[in-house]
């Protein structure tokens, strides 16, 4: 539904609400398991080639999670419920937090082994 006047947009137990719900939780597990699949095929049949491709679509998908992380902390930041403390004072808020640097780091480490596999020409066209 439409958020209400009195809604805060950073509320901090709504966004890990929706990143705990069902969802996000099975989309999640859906891409994971795609991924692992890519990820088994690659290595099954190296003759391919799709090592690259594979670090490359990993990459891919952590940038979303990363934006996705980010954005929820920016809205933690930027509105705040006026009805409770700081958003920080919530131990999850600091998760969230942890979880947009973590993926942010994974997708920088992912993307330069893609790179770095047989010098990335699979990845330069």
């Amino acid at each position: 539904g439409t958020p209400s006047s009195t809604t805060s947009v950073g509320d901090a137990n709504g966004i890990i609400r929706a990143l705990s719900g069902p969802p996000f939780l099975i989309m999640s597990a859906v891409v994971l398991l795609a991924l692992a699949g890519l990820w088994l095929f690659a290595r099954m049949r190296p003759s391919l080639g799709l090592k690259p491709v594979a670090w490359a679509i990993t990459s891919a998908i952590l940038s979303g999670y990363t934006v996705m992380f980010f954005k929820c902390v920016s809205m933690l930041i930027v509105d705040p419920p006026k009805t409770q403390g700081p958003p920080w004072n919530i131990p999850m808020a600091w998760v969230v937090l942890l979880e947009a640097c973590c993926c942010g780091t994974m997708q920088f480490t992912a993307t330069n082994f893609a790179l770095n596999e047989k010098d990335g020409e699979a990845l330069i066209v």
